[in-house]
């Protein structure tokens, strides 16, 4: 059940980064295109990443007070109990159901693009094979991309992510056609295009309740486009203009149209007339915009990743604050108690907590290898000496948590403590002798210690046990 609930807060918190990462691209897009047009589709794709890397929940985790802590070796701590566990659960086999309900109306949609695949023939054609081959070598691609003809496409397109591969309709294109559609295509490649999509796609299946993800695939599939075109232009200036670029592919599109429909893992050359149209007046505006230099697109990029990711980082602690409250209100702990008559707590700061020998006790030979875990019992039999104080390792606990030791002592007349140290040293504990028992509440998140100091003139040999809720 843990692993439920930490599978859920990582996906309110990846879902609470990508959509504040989204709605901070939509509010600077307009300043971005102003600075420098890359801006606009290099943030675009660290946003489709933030909808699906649980960046901050990593953060969260690692920072004090989070979920995950060491001692000694790495163990995950999260407050689940009493009604949170049946809560979790719930949310769990909802979440799972609706994703695996995306999922299959994604392959339904796309099933016969992925048919239609099937299809493909090894393009043989001497002159086609060698253009293609010609600008690889011009745009510096060592992997080998293959090309295929199929006769049940529309449109150029690009797509693969472990076997990538261009497919073209099955016509005849002149050199100048091939030329675009290979710079267009291979661009793309060049690009990752197809990864982020399919980022994008993964988020949409798996935070399908989250209506940002949806928005976020469209975006990618438009500003991609723009993003293609201009680095296309730039690789192949010395060989044709944007205006000719353009014109070609308007040429190739007036004999073959395009499509209205929506593709998420394919990089088509032209889609429809609408959206080409588009994608030239934003040459025309990009053409017009300042371009700045490699570093200050880098600089802008790293403070829109930091400002995105600082926000999503408070507002995932506000929900880890709210989290152990909820915890707190629902835990049902048995505390074990067995305060002798006239027997009291006895709190002593750190600074008046002065006069004893200080003994580390190890107790991980009685640890299981993930840590210990709530409810599990850990021994020890120590021989303390007069004025000495023995500790045991140390166990995170978070406020709220109950840590539950015993002890009985032998010669059962001597005097002693037993109780348990914060991470600043103040000690909580009891007096007596013989057979103690407590229940300690944690007033503050943090690394606690359980020890037996002996106030008595002779040793005593303390044989007990401590577990924590």
């Amino acid at each position: 059940m843990i692993w439920i609930s930490q599978l859920i807060f990582a996906l309110f918190i990846t879902i609470i980064t990508g959509t504040i990462g989204l709605g901070f691209w939509t509010l600077g897009k307009n300043v971005f295109l102003k600075w420098d047009p890359n801006l606009v589709y290099v943030n675009l794709r660290l946003v489709s990443l933030m909808h699906l890397l649980p960046v901050c929940y990593i953060a969260i985790n690692l920072t004090a007070g989070g979920y995950i802590q060491t001692d000694h070796i790495w163990q995950l701590n999260f407050s689940v109990a009493g009604l949170m566990i049946a809560a979790f659960f719930i949310a769990g086999i909802i979440w799972s159901s609706l994703a695996l309900s995306n999922i299959k109306k994604h392959r339904k949609q796309n099933g016969s693009w992925y048919r239609t695949y099937r299809e493909n023939i090894p393009v043989e054609e001497e002159y086609v094979q060698r253009e293609f081959q010609r600008i690889c070598r011009k745009l510096h691609i060592r992997r080998k991309v293959k090309l295929y003809w199929n006769d049940n496409i529309l449109s150029p397109m690009f797509s693969g992510l472990i076997c990538p591969k261009v497919v073209l309709p099955c016509r005849y294109y002149s050199r100048e056609q091939l030329t675009v559609i290979f710079y267009h295509e291979l661009t793309h490649y060049k690009n990752c295009d197809v990864l982020y999509k399919f980022c994008c796609l993964c988020a949409k299946v798996v935070e399908h309740f989250d209506t940002f993800s949806g928005r976020l695939m469209a975006h990618v599939r438009e500003w991609s486009e723009y993003h293609c075109d201009v680095k296309a232009t730039e690789a192949m200036s010395d060989e044709m203009t944007p205006k000719q670029y353009f014109e070609v592919i308007i040429d190739i599109m007036s004999e073959v149209p395009g499509t209205d429909e929506e593709k998420d893992t394919f990089s088509l050359l032209y889609e429809s007339r609408h959206s080409l149209e588009r994608r030239i007046d934003y040459m025309k505006r990009y053409r017009n915009a300042a371009k700045r230099a490699k570093g200050f697109t880098f600089l802008i990029a790293f403070m829109f990743t930091m400002l995105s990711m600082t926000t999503a980082y408070a507002a995932g602690r506000g929900l880890a604050v709210i989290n152990d409250e909820i915890y707190k209100m629902t835990e049902n702990v048995e505390v074990v108690s067995d305060l002798k008559e006239g027997q009291k707590i006895i709190s002593i700061p750190a600074e008046k907590d002065t006069g004893y020998k200080l003994v580390y006790e190890s107790t991980q030979a009685e640890y299981s290898v993930m840590g210990i875990a709530p409810e599990e019992a850990v021994g020890f039999n120590w021989t303390v000496k007069p004025g000495t104080r023995c500790v045991a390792d140390q166990i995170y606990l978070k406020a709220g948590q109950t840590i539950e030791a015993s002890c009985t002592s032998t010669p059962s007349n001597q005097t002693y403590w037993l109780g348990i140290m914060d991470p600043y040293n103040n000690v909580t504990c009891i007096e007596g002798d013989g057979a103690m028992s407590h229940a300690f509440v944690v007033s503050k998140t943090g690394k606690y210690r359980v020890m037996v100091q002996n106030r008595g003139t002779a040793n005593i040999n303390a044989v007990g046990s401590f577990s924590y809720h």
